[in-house]
Formats: structure tokens, sequence, C-alpha cells
């Protein structure tokens, strides 16, 4: 190189000289750049499935997914220690303790009382005597969840009495123990 050259000349000559990078080194990149994406896709797909999937308050959202009709809540019927039990099977919105009512009517049609318009708050293990039906929430949330159990006596109410759950505006559900 020219000795009469300033730093700026020789660093312009170096440059002009200068041989694109190997292909290797670019295929290199390349490659980790692929991996990179690679590996933030399986982070979003981790992260939705556990929303969608693994996360219960989602999963009560999706309550009559999969084509059937979107339905507020539902309950399977079941039997333990004598009593009728009924199973939260899904709620399909946050519907809090006391603003869902539960009545129960018998074979006839007729409403068993007390068992007319009763606030599933008011259905706690310690009014048992009363109203014959317990409600058992999950957690310590005042929301219906999935799994959460009614339990309701046999003696009491027998095969074919209807139950409904309401809000301020509509039928949340209904069924019959049997």
């Amino acid at each position: 190189m020219g000795e009469g050259m300033n730093a700026d000349d020789r660093l312009s000559q170096e440059i002009a000289t200068m041989k694109p990078a190997p292909k290797t080194r670019r295929v290199r990149t390349l490659l980790m750049f692929l991996f990179a994406v690679t590996l933030v896709s399986i982070l979003v797909v981790a992260v939705a499935w556990h929303y969608a999937i693994l996360n219960p308050e989602a999963q009560e959202r999706r309550c009559g997914g999969g084509g059937a009709p979107s339905v507020p809540m539902a309950f399977s019927v079941g039997s333990m220690n004598g009593n009728w039990t009924l199973t939260s099977v899904c709620t399909n919105k946050a519907i809090h303790l006391s603003e869902v009512t539960m009545t129960i009517q018998d074979v006839n049609g007729s409403i068993v009382n007390p068992m007319h318009s009763v606030l599933l708050a008011n259905l706690a293990q310690a009014n048992w005597a009363t109203y014959h039906v317990s409600y058992v929430k999950v957690g310590s949330e005042d929301y219906v969840r999935q799994s959460a159990k009614i339990f309701i006596d046999k003696t009491r109410f027998q095969s074919g009495c209807r139950y409904y759950f309401a809000d301020y505006s509509s039928i949340l559900y209904a069924g019959v123990l049997q």
C-alpha cells in the first residue's frame, strides 16, 4: 500500500478489496435465525396451550364447545352417600353464587318448599337442615366453578324431581334427578 495514503484512504482500499463472507458463515447465520424462530414458536404454542387447555378459567368459558350450542352452565347427576350429587361440568361465564338461584319441583311440577329460588350462596353446609341441599364450592372464590358439587337429600327429593338454576333474566340450566 502506498506510504502517502492517509488512514481514510487505507480504510477505503481495504473495504474495496474485502471478500464477501464465506457461504458457511451465511448458512450458519440462517440456521441460528431459524432455530431462534422455532424456539419462539414453541414458546408461543406452549403458552397458548396452557391458557386454552390447562387453565380452568379458560376451560369453563368453553362450555358447550366443539360445535355444540353454548350453555351457561351444565351439571352431571350422580349419587354419593345416599344423596343426589350434581357436579358442575362447566360454566360458560363467571357466575357469582349470589346471582344464581336453585329451584326444585316434585314429579307433579309443584315447587318443593323451601327450595324456591334459593341463592346458591345460601346453600352452605350449615343450612342443610333447612334446605336439605348443600353447595360445596371449589377453592375460595364465590363463583360457580367446574367440579363444584351440590348435594341433595334423596329422602326429601325423589327420582323424577326437576331442578332449575336461574339468574335474574333466564334459566341457566335445568335437569332431572334420576
